[in-house]
């Protein structure tokens, strides 16, 4: 991916994403047949993660196919590799959500000014990471441990995005709430999303706010499968 000339052009950020996903796929479907270039290859997606050009979207597809890669690692060098990058970012989502009542949540997902926007920029992706790594990755004692100490401020954010009401919004984003059916049909399974340039500060929070629901049901099923999945090699070892 080389550095956009226009952030904006649809054309470009529909090629990128067709080229983030199928390194995911890839990852995912196909690594063992590459194990032997995983290391330069993560390498690669390591400087691509730090390019300013990497759009979050990107960052999140980016984290997902590294994620896939550590499953096809030996066992210690995998599990190294996942927790450089994955356990800084539980802590981060740990301690942000600590912090969180409900109102800061609803400043947060309005976000009016530029801090407030990169503390939602930073729940929204944490969420949606966390989300990756729980789809590609198998289970382990650390994952095990870190999805554990997770789970309460999943369970948390949960409840702050239930709980947001219009009449506790500015007047302008109460209809952040809402969305009209093009958009809703995006978010149903199987479908689509397409990228919207300039958009404007509500519809950016709207689409914050759904992205950042859409991760947390994701990782709560995860979670229920996962724990379902432990049960029934708890029930089997006995």
């Amino acid at each position: 991916m080389q550095r956009q000339k226009d952030q904006y052009d649809v054309d470009e950020l529909s090629a990128r994403k067709r080229a983030v996903t199928l390194l995911v796929t890839a990852s995912s479907q196909h690594a063992a047949r590459f194990v032997d270039l995983c290391e330069p290859f993560m390498k690669r997606i390591e400087q691509l993660l730090m390019m300013p050009s990497t759009t979050p979207h990107e960052r999140n597809f980016l984290y997902e196919a590294m994620a896939a890669l550590t499953s096809v690692l030996p066992a210690d060098e995998g599990l190294h590799r996942l927790q450089s990058f994955f356990t800084p970012i539980v802590k981060m989502l740990i301690q942000r959500v600590q912090s969180l009542d409900q109102m800061k949540f609803n400043s947060i997902i309005v976000a009016q000014g530029n801090d407030l926007q990169n503390e939602r920029n930073m729940l929204r992706d944490s969420v949606a990471i966390v989300a990756g790594v729980m789809r590609r990755c198998k289970t382990s004692p650390y994952l095990v441990e870190s999805f554990t100490e997770l789970t309460p401020y999943i369970v948390r954010l949960m409840e702050f995005v239930h709980g947001l009401r219009a009449d506790q919004l500015p007047p302008e984003y109460a209809c952040i709430l809402e969305m009209d059916g093009g958009v809703r049909e995006q978010y149903l399974p199987g479908r689509s999303r397409k990228s919207v340039p300039r958009q404007s500060n509500k519809e950016k929070a709207r689409t914050a706010l759904m992205d950042l629901r859409m991760s947390l049901y994701q990782v709560v099923g995860a979670l229920s499968h996962f724990c379902h999945q432990r049960l029934s090699e708890g029930c089997y070892r006995c």
